[in-house]
């Protein structure tokens, strides 16, 4: 994408803010395979309480990113086992959507309280 120089005013019009709550339906236009820590920043480990050895295990588990037309974004394990716990966000995606993360699957995302779209799991 190019860069505008911007030498006056920016017309704001056409732009609105989003409130929480908010829900829209969108697509998913990638799902991507990798470890935890592909997907998630330093700082999200810094926040994490637990021994460096249990982190470790956690930033090797198997892990699948999935991201939104609306740039909402959800990272969830996979199982080692290949046998899906049903509390599991992945069975909770299934459950939701009736099949497991694919790209141009229907799905609806939520404005949480930051003004992130989220993508909508069942309980």
């Amino acid at each position: 994408m190019a860069e505008e120089e911007v030498t006056g005013s920016i017309d704001f019009s056409g732009y609105e803010e989003v409130k929480a709550g908010e829900k829209e339906d969108t697509k998913v236009v990638s799902v991507t395979k990798g470890k935890q820590s592909d997907f998630r920043s330093e700082a999200y480990w810094d926040k994490i309480e637990d021994t460096p050895t249990n982190i470790d295990t956690i930033k090797n588990q198997d892990a699948i990113e999935v991201k939104t037309a609306n740039s909402a974004s959800i990272v969830i394990n996979l199982p080692e086992s290949k046998k899906v716990n049903p509390r599991s966000n992945l069975a909770l995606w299934k459950k939701t959507y009736g099949d497991y993360p694919a790209i141009d699957q229907e799905v609806r995302t939520k404005t949480d309280e930051f003004g992130f779209n989220r993508i909508v799991l069942e309980k």
